[in-house]
């Protein structure tokens, strides 16, 4: 059995949409830029390809990484013609992270976080009606188990139809974590001497 992709949608450091991504990526343009999130300072390292769209540099808000989930869903269902409506429809999600930043955001700074929201069934649910949601998570690789098993149900004729996303958001933790284990700091320019690790 063939499995065909019939919707895409994407969320990323140059641009939103799968047009202006990749209008982005082939005129060459980079989403690096200098950390905005947390205190650089506090690292060797004080770049990354971070989605700006937080409401002031240095400033955070609990739940982005659902939210570019959603987003980039909606846009997939939309150009597959699902519409809104995926009741029907299995939804799985890879992750290496979930909303960590979101519980960083809660702990440090006392945001209102709900722990039943570290996976994202229930805004799936919210959003599009999608009852059988699955999150995997545990590494960077995650994304490509739920795209794995979404072509095992394709293939073994178990669905017709699967929705198969991947989302992440840098957190403070994984970023020092990062940071300590580099020998040698990244340049800007994205080229280290030293090891590199990450998602």
């Amino acid at each position: 059995m063939s499995q065909l992709v019939t919707g895409a949608g994407a969320v990323a450091s140059v641009g939103e949409g799968v047009d202006e991504v990749f209008q982005a990526l082939c005129a060459g343009i980079s989403g690096l830029g200098e950390l905005r999130g947390f205190d650089r300072e506090r690292y060797r390292t004080r770049h990354a390809y971070e989605i700006d769209d937080r409401p002031a540099p240095g400033a955070d808000l609990p739940g982005r990484a659902t939210d570019w989930l959603l987003r980039a869903v909606g846009e997939a269902a939309a150009q597959a013609g699902l519409g809104e409506d995926l009741s029907e429809v299995p939804v799985l999600v890879g992750t290496g992270l979930r909303e960590l930043r979101s519980a960083e955001l809660a702990w440090r700074d006392g945001a209102p976080f709900d722990i039943g929201r570290l996976h994202f069934g229930t805004a799936l649910r919210t959003r599009f009606g999608a009852v059988r949601t699955h999150t995997f998570s545990g590494a960077c690789s995650a994304s490509l188990y739920a795209l794995a098993l979404a072509a095992d149900l394709l293939t073994t004729g178990a669905e017709d139809t699967v929705v198969v996303a991947g989302v992440d958001t840098l957190t403070e933790s994984m970023y020092g974590l990062l940071d300590r284990v580099n020998s040698e700091p990244p340049t800007a320019s994205g080229r280290s001497t030293g090891t590199a690790a990450g998602c």
